[in-house]
């Protein structure tokens, strides 16, 4: 199975493929921006604040004792829930199906389809069946960033993971999706104050609110629209990725190295 995070190995370095995707190595942990990114997706998901909370709150490996109170743990969570509400609270139209799986073939230009392997990955909007709909060719991205700028905005509209499943939607649907809508929120540029006038958690929401109230433009909205020939270089891409993939797992393919 090829997934867009698998893709990307290849792309940057097929010895990081091989020890991650063949070997099996994993990772000791996640980050912090990472398991964030993931709560946030579960609070749109579920369009619920408190779900990214929980999600923040299963995240630790370490589980406190009843009756104590992990503070570290609590200002993540609080952070991910403000993150939520305010996302909800700036746009009202979500699609109606969000974090949604899907696997096909891969399949070449000529339409031939790979013995070995599909592709797949999770669209965190998906375009809605109603031709009414905003939604109906388009698909959503939800994004978490630590600084929202210029390059982030512009770097958007080459990122080869939404090509993937501009393309995947559009065969799964038998219609036309080129265009991928970008809901971004940064990361607040605030701690809570725990050594000069310190405050409770509660404290620290509220301030929290006001900081995004105070900074609207952390929270911003982006349409990519990828062209046909995108989409078939994409796809022709795929395809090349699938028989290196192959040839790597089969011992026909030395993993190069990238330094």
């Amino acid at each position: 199975m090829l997934t867009n995070s698998a893709m990307a190995r290849m792309r940057s370095c097929e010895r990081k493929y091989y020890l991650r995707n063949v070997v099996g190595l994993k990772l000791r942990g996640k980050s912090e921006a990472l398991v964030r990114g993931s709560a946030f997706h579960e609070g749109i998901d579920l369009q619920s604040p408190e779900a990214a909370v929980e999600y923040i709150r299963k995240s630790s490996d370490i589980k406190m004792p009843f009756g104590f109170f992990d503070e570290k743990l609590e200002e993540r969570a609080v952070i991910s829930e403000v993150m939520v509400s305010v996302a909800l609270d700036r746009w009202s139209d979500w699609p109606d199906r969000r974090e949604v799986p899907f696997r096909l073939p891969v399949k070449s230009l000529n339409n031939s389809f790979s013995r070995h392997y599909d592709m797949a990955g999770v669209m965190d909007g998906w375009p809605s069946n109603n031709p009414n709909s905003f939604w109906y060719d388009r698909g959503g991205e939800w994004k978490t960033t630590s600084r929202l700028s210029s390059d982030y905005i512009l770097n958007l509209s080459t990122r080869a993971q939404p090509m993937g499943y501009c393309w995947a939607a559009s065969e799964i649907l038998q219609r036309k999706i080129r265009t991928m809508v970008y809901r971004i929120v940064q990361t607040p540029g605030i701690r809570r104050r725990t050594k000069r006038q310190p405050e409770t958690i509660e404290e620290f929401r509220s301030r929290l609110f006001e900081y995004y109230a105070d900074k609207p433009d952390l929270l911003y909205e982006e349409w990519v629209t990828f062209s046909d020939q995108q989409i078939k270089d994409w796809q022709a891409q795929m395809w090349e990725i699938a028989r290196r993939a192959n040839d790597i797992r089969t011992n026909k393919r030395f993993p190069i190295m990238n330094d």
